[in-house]
């Protein structure tokens, strides 16, 4: 019986040694810099790392310009908002199928986090990059010289970066339709930070869908706060708290929704009863909530799977490409409906 263990990893500082360098340039030849490196010199560590059996992984195999079978997966902030927990694990699973890992990072919805996971990425030789943006981000100038798939998911990046994202405005309109179709002469919009393209579409959604039913919002029926539980409590209460409340509200997020529920029960409102709501994601979520959400789901397995196979060369891809998923609108109970 082998008794020997397992085998003792090779030191950075004993390639150093022999190829008769210092660890730092060790780390220039694995990291491809910050410092530039004498062809000569690249050769002896190389060369080192190869007797030694240094294998630092996954940078070992990027070396020899083989793939890591990673992906990095950047979100804005998962523990605020299921629904980035959920397309984790969508883009997860079909990443999975293809023999792939993925390193998944949390922005917290700060664009110099979102920077500072990009450089690592590329430090990390990951294969291709998903990234959820943030408010303001600007991603091109982090990944133009990393000569890697880098692709935007579920909102819309710098102009030259393909996105794969759902028909937020063709959902927005049709859950402001439905609200119009119960009889509710009045919907107001819990909107998302502006800045962000899918958050657009679905306020202009949201107005379209008023304007085909010939029904002009009043000023303050649109708020707009963050994608949270927070700030759909924060919304809500000044849409109740307007001259003309609404009788019914789209919400940009489910966890918005969440939030303007709350803003009811504060006040006394019953939803539906007094105050209808429909929101936007689909996330589990919807289903637990008092009463269950009527919601424009998101078919986020279908993003994954497109979003995957076109940063992997399964389906072409232009720069600047942008895959509309179609979404499906949920019916439960929060917008007067007997189902859930």
């Amino acid at each position: 019986m082998d008794t020997a263990g397992p085998k003792r990893r090779v030191s950075r500082a004993e390639v150093a040694k022999l190829a008769g360098v210092s660890p730092a340039v060790v780390s220039y030849v694995i990291h491809n810099g910050p410092r530039p490196v004498a062809s000569a010199t690249r050769a002896r560590v190389r060369a080192a790392i190869d007797e030694l059996g240094y294998r630092p992984h996954p940078i070992a195999q990027a070396l020899r310009g083989q793939p890591t079978k990673s992906v990095g997966l950047l979100i804005p902030d998962e523990g605020a908002n299921p629904f980035f927990s959920s397309l984790y694990q969508a883009v997860e699973e079909a990443a999975f199928r293809r023999g792939f890992v993925v390193l998944m990072g949390n922005s917290m919805n700060s664009a110099e986090r979102e920077r500072e996971y990009l450089t690592n990425f590329t430090e990390r030789k990951v294969d291709a990059v998903i990234v959820i943006p943030v408010e303001g981000s600007l991603i091109t100038s982090e990944v133009a010289q990393a000569e890697m798939p880098v692709l935007a998911l579920d909102r819309v990046a710098d102009p030259g970066i393909a996105t794969v994202m759902s028909d937020n405005r063709r959902g927005a309109f049709d859950a402001t339709t439905h609200l119009l179709g119960h009889g509710y002469d009045s919907v107001g919009c819990i909107a998302g930070p502006q800045a962000i393209g899918g958050g657009q579409d679905r306020v202009e959604g949201w107005r379209e869908g008023l304007e085909s039913a010939g029904v002009k919002p009043d000023a303050d029926w649109l708020q707009a706060e963050r994608f949270t539980m927070a700030g759909g409590l924060a919304a809500a209460r000044k849409l109740l708290a307007a001259e003309h409340r609404p009788r019914a509200i789209f919400a940009s997020a489910d966890v918005q929704a969440i939030g303007a529920i709350r803003a009811c029960a504060e006040l006394g409102l019953r939803v539906p009863d007094d105050v209808a709501i429909v929101s936007f994601d689909g996330s589990d979520a919807c289903e637990f909530s008092t009463p269950p959400l009527t919601s424009v789901t998101q078919s986020v397995a279908e993003m994954a799977e497109v979003a995957i196979a076109r940063l992997l060369g399964e389906a072409s891809s232009e720069p600047g490409e942008q895959v509309t998923i179609p979404t499906e609108l949920v019916l439960r109970r929060s917008c007067g409906c007997d189902e859930g």
